[in-house]
């Protein structure tokens, strides 16, 4: 609001004018303030009415609330724990049903690794399958070998309890680390007594000794097979499929090692190691009953200590396990149930495998096995020829069994004039097919005396 001052007031007594005016303005202006307020108190009374009675009604009126939850998130189940085996068949069952029908890897991996307890499983198969297949052509040597190379170790674990070499890796067998190598040294310190010390006087010379320290060559070998596979195939359901390749090549072969291992062949040379039953003490067994078995173990404990054995281990079948935990007294207790239930007979572990003669108890010094596995390695082929011809003994075959030199092979030229033949040779491409090939490249030493093994056991 602006305000014109008088010349009038412009003089000695301006001050107290000024406040006199002032003072007049701001009472005119109350004044014309409180005017307003009485001409509007009627309407601004029927609004307070109004307000007040749409309280009292709210007041009144029963509350009503609506509560929505939300549905709690289902919990997580736990997740399966990917394993090397159960990977490499199911990415190699992707693969062949790619080639086949052009079926998508991840359509197959999702439907053999359903639901959420999969998930974490799904992805480490897909991500195996993309880093394997990425380079995986047809004529791409050693396809898979990327699959598993990390997990070899847990590929044999995960045959624990079918293989006999799997049990005696965690029990302490070396592991070697060949990789490209054919051959490594391995030195050997006889158990002849030759360096043990001698007590000497102050001032006394100390004696030179010399023990026996010999070299062992350990050598890379390969166990390999094909198996042929009607595209047909890819009509059955892919759990079946998945199953053939995972017990019929993946699962067989580990069983087979078991085979070599624990036989007495002296291996050949360039071609398989030497069983580790070669050369090693045995006896026959004492009987059957409590007292029987008790002298079996303890003949073999005593050959352990012999051999300075530091991690015994005590291979059987199962049948003979249950047989030996079902043995009783004279009082009818069990006698050695709770320790073959406790994985251990007379403190030293156990390993039970199907592979093991049923025949026979086998005590091994893991420390002194000496193992290489490296990846197994797979390969696919719909365009192949093949001599459909095996090892099994039966003409025409492969010589020797399980041990497939140069001069036994059987090449698609000598077909015709194999012995027993003539073979049979197969078009894959012809015969609408598809070759799976696996090479598992392994070997092991008995770096020092470390077997005994008890025979002719019918507990």
């Amino acid at each position: 609001m602006n305000m014109q001052i008088p010349d009038s007031l412009r003089d000695e007594k301006r001050d107290k004018k000024l406040k006199d005016f002032a003072s007049q303005k701001a009472y005119e202006a109350a004044a014309n303030h409180v005017a307003a307020e009485v001409q509007a108190a009627p309407t601004t009374a029927k609004r307070l009415e109004g307000a007040l009675a749409r309280i009292d009604t709210l007041e009144k009126r029963a509350p009503k609330a609506e509560v929505t939850l939300k549905n709690p998130e289902p919990p997580k189940p736990d997740q399966r724990v990917p394993r090397a085996l159960e990977m490499a068949s199911i990415t190699l069952t992707a693969e062949f049903l790619r080639r086949v029908d052009g079926t998508d890897p991840d359509d197959t991996i999702d439907k053999l690794l359903s639901g959420r307890s999969n998930e974490l499983s799904r992805k480490a198969a897909k991500a195996h399958y993309k880093t394997s297949s990425s380079t995986a052509l047809t004529a791409t040597v050693g396809w898979g070998q990327e699959l598993v190379a990390s997990v070899t170790g847990e590929y044999w674990r995960d045959l624990k309890h079918r293989s006999a070499l799997a049990g005696l890796i965690g029990n302490g067998a070396r592991q070697l680390g060949m990789g490209e190598a054919n051959s490594i040294m391995v030195p050997k310190m006889e158990r002849d007594q030759k360096l043990k010390g001698s007590w000497v006087t102050e001032g006394g010379t100390i004696p030179v000794k010399s023990g026996t320290v010999s070299a062992r060559a350990i050598h890379q070998y390969k166990l390999a097979v094909l198996s042929v596979f009607s595209n047909s195939l890819a009509e059955t359901s892919i759990e079946s499929l998945e199953g053939i390749i995972r017990d019929g090549m993946l699962s067989d072969t580990a069983e087979a090692i078991d085979t070599y291992l624990l036989d007495d062949d002296p291996g050949v040379a360039g071609v398989r190691p030497a069983g580790i039953l070669n050369g090693a003490p045995s006896q026959p067994s004492a009987g059957s009953d409590v007292d029987a078995i008790t002298a079996d173990v303890a003949w073999l404990i005593a050959r352990m200590i012999e051999m300075r054995a530091a991690k015994p281990v005590l291979l059987m079948h199962p049948l003979v396990a249950i047989s030996i935990g079902m043995k009783v007294n004279a009082q009818g207790a069990f006698v050695f149930r709770a320790e073959i239930e406790g994985g251990k007979f007379f403190n030293i572990p156990v390993v039970q495998s199907e592979n093991v003669p049923t025949d026979q108890l086998i005590m091994v010094n893991a420390d002194a096995v000496m193992v290489d596995l490296q990846p197994p390695a797979f390969r696919l082929s719909d365009s192949a020829t093949l001599v459909m011809i095996d090892d099994d003994g039966v003409a025409p075959t492969m010589l020797a069994p399980g041990a497939i030199t140069t001069t036994g092979s059987v090449k698609v030229s000598d077909a015709a004039t194999v012995d027993g033949g003539p073979a049979v040779v197969a078009s894959l491409f012809q015969q609408d097919a598809t070759s799976i090939r696996l090479i598992q490249p392994a070997t092991w030493q008995m770096v020092r005396d470390g077997t005994a093994f008890v025979s002719g056991v019918s507990y």
